[in-house]
């Protein structure tokens, strides 16, 4: 399985770029113990409001991805809740 990320915009430098990278390493290191084999990092432009974005995101992935959203205004999880979802 290969793990995507989607982003609408470019990464900046700052905390999500740094969280971003934590996350990466990580990958690196356990990915292959829990069967992930590659990590994408894709982003497409910003602009046109939510709908835009949302269909150029959903253009990018692939017929028979899983897709989780993460939204700062969606319900706070902790890690065990999420994994377990």
């Amino acid at each position: 399985m290969n793990l995507t990320i989607l982003a609408v915009g470019q990464m900046k430098a700052g905390p999500e770029a740094d969280l971003y990278e934590i996350y990466r390493k990580r990958f690196q290191s356990l990915g292959r113990q829990l069967g992930l084999t590659g990590i994408d990092d894709l982003s497409v432009k910003s602009g046109g409001g939510l709908m835009r974005e949302g269909e150029r995101l959903t253009g990018k992935l692939a017929r028979d991805a899983t897709c989780v959203r993460l939204d700062e205004h969606g319900p706070m999880l902790s890690s065990i809740a999420f994994a377990e979802k």
